[in-house]
C-alpha cells in the first residue's frame, strides 16, 4: 500500500524534541521561595517583567532546570557554572545569568529555598 506508513520506517531522528521549560517534573526536589519579585513572576506566570529583558531567557532556563534538578551536579550544564558561595552566603550556591548577575539559592533537605537574582562582585 502505497499511502500507509508503518513504525519500522519511521526514523528515530523524527522523534519530536522537549523543551524542559515546559516540562512539569513531579518529585521531592523543587523551588519552594524565590526573593525576588521579578524572578517569582516570571517561575509562576512566565511573566518577564521585574527582570532584565535581556536576561530573561537564561533566568527561565536556570528555573527550569533548577526545578527539574536532583542534585547540584544536574545544573553543571554548559554557561551556568553553579558554585558554592563561601563567607557570609555560605550555604547558597549561585548559577550564572550573565556577567556580574548570578541566580542564588540554598537546598534544605531537598527542596530549593531563597531563590534570588542578584549583582554580585
Amino acid at each position: 500500500m502505497s499511502g500507509t506508513l508503518s513504525l519500522s520506517t519511521l526514523s528515530l531522528s523524527c522523534r519530536p524534541t522537549i523543551d524542559m521549560r515546559y516540562v512539569t517534573r513531579y518529585s521531592r526536589v523543587m523551588i519552594r521561595s524565590i526573593r525576588h519579585k521579578g524572578l517569582r513572576r516570571l517561575y509562576e506566570d512566565d511573566d518577564s517583567r521585574g527582570v532584565k529583558s535581556g536576561h530573561a531567557e537564561k533566568l527561565r532556563d536556570i528555573l527550569a532546570r533548577r526545578d527539574a534538578a536532583g542534585t547540584i551536579a544536574d545544573m553543571d550544564m554548559p554557561g551556568f557554572r553553579p558554585h558554592p558561595l563561601k563567607g557570609e552566603s555560605t550555604g547558597y550556591w549561585a548559577v550564572t545569568v550573565r556577567a556580574n548577575w548570578r541566580v542564588i539559592f540554598r537546598v534544605a533537605e531537598r527542596d530549593v529555598l531563597d531563590v534570588d537574582d542578584v549583582d554580585y562582585h
